[in-house]
């Protein structure tokens, strides 16, 4: 065989694939659009530009539905008109209109009945209601009803006026944000939410042209501006002359033209907070009628952020009724009020301490020999050993101290930083302060702190010894300086092992009752009513939960029992010790408590106090004779 019949048959074969490529490819069945003649499920003719509201709803909670509608204002604009006439996102309402208008599908069958049609999750019930609307009246321009999906691709439809059911590849209920969790398995009350809808973005400014920031919180008023640094005149040469360069570009920097500490700025906390406000969110619209319950009649906290170039500043206001959750924040002349997470509130509210450096207590803890706390729960007095561990003065109690909690007061009092200044004019109540800390140095010295009245921003209106302004302390950090007298001392009660008990009396005016472990490690009861067995089982959950008990905290005000006990626990052991602890009547949610051989009074929850105190009868075991 020549090289020219070679190359004429090796043409001829390539060919031959590319022709069985074409012909495998043709046979290649297409999607649902391309295989199967659809039909229209809206009205033909229907353009997006003549719906005018749609609502959305589960058909077994038609009350839970989402109405959206075009702005009389703007055509182009939609707002939800069942949530506060918050404004929609543009292009999700775009895609839905496209998709509800051009709805086609593929005949499944024609159901005989409305029990034919559940399932395809298509009765008027099960079934997702898209409903729209022309600008004339309130007669639908097309009502579908969305069911279950066979598979990922397709759902089943139906007109509302008949039970022929369909299958699309388009699924409004998923574009309508409704998807069902794995762990609801009742599909019925997903109905859907109008936070699918709500267009978030609160402010959106060019940050490099922001020239100067006004910002006022309930404590304090600060004014920040952008200048612009000076620019060295270059020595020019001859060389420089002919390149003709153009000038350096303009440097900037912050500074306050009003109020602040003193002190400059902190450059990366500047460029955070000049940042957030290129796309600032909110999480969802709240409804303007509470804007008082927000704190925004009249703002707590207030905005000016001035543009290059813009006529008037964007003003925003903003409320934080509860300082440790949400916030709140509008633009001044916009009726939408959004609530912001904490943190993003907090980034555009920022404290102080981000912004400058504010005066600190920090003293080395070697050099600290005594720490003092006052307040309403009474007085702490800690002295270090020479062991440099703390120890308790005051309060005194009869147990063993609770040594993390006092080595973390003693740490704290030594350092701890402000969060924010105050402005001069506030309300701090240090005139008169309801608590102070004191720092005792080796050589006698002294720091106090003192603590005013609660900031709206949180935490305490704080001075000390030293600091030019009053200042702001953190929640957290009054927390750490402040413990309860009684987190001093561990709180545990009797300390006895399960196992050691031989014998437990409850005494008491009625249901009077002694335990006692027997011969076969099983337990007896003996009241007015004689011997019996009883449930071993529930009392060694007794003598557990008796080895648990802990006081909830310490009735320093009462150095004895201030009354007579209501019911007496006796524990006696196999050494032939006994312990005893006696209970007060309920004083709400506690009783007070002593217990022989310690010193003090102690308040006892009432639920941890009715374990140790059963009715006989529940521990009874009731024989078969006995029963006869």
């Amino acid at each position: 065989m020549n090289k020219k019949t070679l190359i004429g048959l090796g043409i001829a074969a390539a060919v031959l694939v590319v022709l069985v490529l074409i012909r495998n490819q043709s046979d290649q069945p297409g999607n649902i659009l391309e295989q199967v003649r659809l039909e229209p499920l809206v009205p033909a003719g229907l353009s997006t530009d003549d719906i005018a509201r749609i609502e959305l709803y589960k058909g077994a909670v038609p009350g839970e539905r989402v109405v959206l509608a075009r702005s009389a204002q703007d055509a182009d604009e939609w707002l939800v008109a069942s949530h506060f006439n918050a404004p929609v996102e543009t292009q999700r309402i775009r895609e839905f209109l496209a998709n509800a208008t051009g709805l086609r599908g593929e005949f499944r069958t024609t159901a005989q009945s409305d029990g034919a049609l559940e399932p395809f999750e298509l009765t008027d019930e099960a079934a997702f209601h898209v409903v729209g609307f022309g600008r004339a009246d309130d007669t639908p321009l097309f009502h579908v009803l969305v069911g279950k999906s066979p598979e990922f691709r397709t759902v089943f439809v139906r007109q509302a006026d008949n039970r022929t059911v369909y299958v699309e590849e388009i699924d409004l209920k998923r574009d309508a944000g409704i998807q069902q969790p794995f762990d609801v398995l009742d599909a019925s009350v997903i109905t859907p939410k109008p936070n699918h809808w709500i267009r978030t973005d609160l402010l959106a400014l060019d940050t490099e042209s922001v020239t100067r920031i006004e910002m006022t919180t309930p404590s304090r008023t600060v004014a920040l501006e952008r200048q612009a640094l000076p620019v060295p005149e270059p020595a020019e040469t001859e060389e420089d002359a002919e390149d003709d360069l153009p000038p350096p570009a303009p440097e900037f920097e912050w500074v306050v033209a009003e109020g602040g500490p003193g002190g400059p700025l902190k450059s990366v906390g500047m460029e955070g907070l000049v940042r957030r406000f290129g796309n600032l969110r909110g999480e969802t619209i709240m409804d303007p009628a509470l804007a008082a319950d927000y704190g925004l009649e009249p703002p707590a906290y207030r905005l000016e952020v001035a543009v290059e170039g813009a006529e008037s500043p964007t003003i925003i206001e903003a409320g934080r009724p509860d300082p440790t959750g949400p916030g709140y924040m509008r633009v001044a002349g916009n009726p939408h009020i959004y609530e912001v997470q904490s943190f993003t509130f907090e980034a555009v509210f920022p404290r102080a301490s981000q912004l400058f450096d504010l005066p600190v207590v920090d003293v080395p803890l070697s050099s600290v020999r005594e720490v003092r706390t006052q307040g309403p729960e009474g007085a702490i007095h800690l002295i270090k050993g020479e062991d440099e561990e703390w120890g308790v003065v005051a309060p005194s109690a009869p147990l063993p101290v609770q040594q993390t909690t006092v080595d973390e007061l003693g740490r704290a009092a030594a350092v701890w930083r402000p969060v924010d200044y105050v402005n001069s004019d506030a309300d701090t109540g240090l005139d008169t302060p309801q608590k102070s800390i004191t720092i005792v140095h080796v050589d006698g010295s002294e720091i106090v702190t003192h603590i005013g009245n609660p900031s709206p921003e949180g935490g305490y209106f704080v001075d000390f010894d030293g600091s030019p302004m009053p200042l702001r302390m953190s929640q957290t950090d009054v927390d750490r300086l402040f413990p309860s007298p009684s987190d001093l001392y561990q709180l545990a009660l009797l300390g006895i092992h399960p196992d050691l008990v031989d014998r437990i009396a409850i005494e008491r005016a009625e249901d009077a009752f002694t335990l006692a472990r027997t011969d076969d490690d099983g337990w007896s009861i003996t009241n007015d009513e004689g011997e019996a067995s009883a449930d071993a089982m529930a009392i060694e959950n007794l003598l557990v939960d008796a080895s648990a008990l802990q006081a909830r905290e310490i009735a320093f005000e009462h150095s004895e029992a201030p009354g007579e006990p209501d019911a007496t626990v006796r524990f006696s052991l196999g050494d032939g010790t006994e312990v005893g602890i006696h209970f007060g009547p309920e004083e709400g949610e506690h009783r007070w408590a002593t217990v022989d051989g310690m010193a003090g009074v102690f308040r006892v929850p009432v639920a941890d106090v009715a374990r140790l105190l059963p009715n006989s009868s529940a521990l009874r075991v009731v024989e078969a004779a006995e029963e006869s």
